[in-house]
């Protein structure tokens, strides 16, 4: 008995060191750069759920995502890279989602957008997330 409850302590101590937070507050620069375990849009996007927006299904490359915050000046933005976008004509190319942040005198405004192949077509405008899921 005194073997299975160390075992289950042994497993739960394992467990904790890699351990997700969800962040619905997640354009704050102190989280980055981590590793990406999923993200909330209308569907979840992670290593099992592939969400698709117009003809382009998003899915997580061989290793998780990394997210990382870009402090520009007047739009601040958050890039996650490590995913893959699938078509059925143009095939699989790398996508990076940019979760931009602009702020002026009264307000602050999201754009949010998955690039794919930057140079040869333009970034399509998709929801902003909900929550972030981040490795600790």
């Amino acid at each position: 008995m005194r073997a299975v409850v160390l075992a289950v302590m042994a497993a739960a101590g394992a467990a904790g060191m890699a351990r997700a937070e969800s962040y619905r507050h997640w354009f704050d620069p102190a989280l980055y750069p981590a590793r990406v375990r999923g993200i909330d849009f209308f569907e979840r996007l992670d290593a099992r759920h592939a969400p698709s927006w117009g003809s382009w299904t998003v899915t997580f490359a061989q290793e998780a995502p990394v997210a990382r915050f870009i402090a520009a000046p007047g739009a601040p933005r958050v890039e996650v890279t490590g995913l893959t976008c699938l078509n059925a004509v143009t095939g699989t190319r790398p996508c990076t989602f940019v979760f931009v942040r602009t702020v002026g005198d009264d307000f602050v405004h999201y754009l949010c957008s998955l690039s794919i192949d930057a140079e040869r077509q333009p970034a399509l405008s998709v929801g902003c997330p909900s929550a972030v899921d981040l490795a600790e």
